[in-house]
């Protein structure tokens, strides 16, 4: 017997592969296990393919990640609004048929032209289902100076738009995160209901192929190449750790995935990089290209340790999908200082930190974790199972439901 219907909205999802696609079939999959109809909105990029095989309803004609914020502020705000008004059609054209039998409707990744599309879609029409959106990203936008906050055209965007839909919700509405980092810093903008979700990323199932430490380790840097998830620190690292101790026992795999971020452009340190794998050819690899899942894993498997330097202001007190398979996997990891991911790493061990912007900081990071590897990969193994047991699409389901029955009363 049907438990009824789940709306699941990932306009960033476009094709098989990935990490939006992975959290989307992880919920999916757990739902219908459950007895669940459900129904995925995503890009309208879905190939013939993809929508036969997966069933997904290509609405959006932008997504998630489709939305990079220029140097104008101004500008950027004009293509906001712009967009959310477009982003609120598509999703009226998308969602009003489902409406009448959906139980609940949750988007798990949300930029800010749809949470300004949220708001004037709920203006024009009554939903009659509870409603869960989650943001991952802190309140603060990627232009905003401390010293430009209160002037800035996009001060109280987020808030205003949280509290609108709050009021066109009535059959509830719940802010997510998944840190409490960002439920903490989204209570100081909205005063309705926020719930932190567990994390349903998980483990890479593919073993290590590691040649193991008496050869060397081997660090890596996976997923797009971003400025704002720090691929432009890696360049200056890699150099001075190469150049300095050419018998080092560390190797470096990484990465070059150039997308739609960034403008379109290459990000600082791509060809420093590429000259890099020149002259250092057997401790520096690249890898080049759009992975797919078992291309991605196996790069994933090949790695002693994960380098995520992500510095972006936005992501810090968010989580990292890419840190979140190190974690399930048991993976060392070396993360920046004031993250989020740092507060897990002084909790449970498994890592080392670094000093954000500091490449000959993030050298020494690397250096330590080389000459302290297997303790790190034993703290990292043992929180594994810990984190594999509270992170877990069962339990985000079960966050999920808990939401929608505390809704109704």
């Amino acid at each position: 017997m049907s438990q009824g219907r789940v709306v699941l909205i990932a306009s960033g999802l476009r094709d098989i592969g990935g990490h939006n696609y992975s959290y989307t079939q992880e919920v999916e999959t757990e739902l219908k296990g459950r007895g669940f109809c459900v129904d995925v909105l995503a890009r309208r990029l879905l190939s013939e393919k993809v929508r036969e095989e997966t069933g997904y309803q290509p609405v959006f004609s932008k997504g998630t990640y489709d939305f990079p914020y220029g140097s104008n502020a101004l500008y950027s705000l004009v293509k906001l609004w712009s967009q959310a008004g477009v982003y609120a059609t598509e999703l009226a054209a998308g969602l009003t048929p489902l409406l009448g039998s959906a139980r609940v409707i949750f988007c798990h990744t949300l930029s800010d032209f749809e949470l300004v599309g949220w708001s004037r879609f709920l203006r024009q029409r009554s939903l009659v289902t509870p409603l869960v959106l989650m943001m991952r990203e802190t309140p603060g936008f990627a232009n905003m100076g401390f010293y430009r906050r209160w002037l800035h055209p996009f001060t109280g965007l987020r808030g205003r738009a949280l509290r609108s839909i709050n009021r066109h919700a009535p059959a509830g509405f719940v802010l997510a995160t998944d840190t409490v980092q960002l439920a903490i810093d989204y209570a100081h903008i909205f005063k309705g209901r926020i719930e932190t979700y567990p994390i349903p990323v998980p483990a890479l199932s593919v073993a290590s192929v590691s040649p193991g430490r008496e050869r060397g380790i081997t660090l890596g840097y996976a997923g797009d190449c971003r400025a704002a998830k720090g691929f432009p620190r890696l360049a200056p690292m890699i150099n001075d750790v190469l150049s300095a101790s050419p018998e080092a026992l560390v190797r470096f795999v990484v990465q070059m995935y150039r997308g739609t971020y960034d403008s379109g452009q290459k990000p600082g340190g791509w060809d420093e990089l590429e000259r890099l794998a020149t002259r250092f050819p057997a401790r520096m690899k690249i890898v080049t290209g759009v992975l797919d899942d078992t291309q991605y894993q196996n790069l994933f498997a090949s790695l002693d340790a994960v380098l995520i330097p992500n510095d972006h202001p936005g992501f810090r007190a968010g989580s990292s999908n890419v840190y979140c398979e190190a974690a399930a996997s048991g993976k060392p990891v070396v993360v920046g200082e004031g993250t989020w991911m740092a507060t897990q790493v002084a909790r449970y061990g498994g890592g080392i930190t670094f000093s954000l912007g500091n490449p000959r900081d993030f050298g020494r990071a690397v250096g330590d974790l080389a000459r302290d590897w297997k303790p790190i990969l034993n703290r990292a193994q043992g929180f594994a199972k810990e984190w594999r047991a509270q992170h877990n699409r069962a339990r985000l389901v079960d966050a999920l439901l808990g939401s929608i029955a505390s809704a109704r009363q």
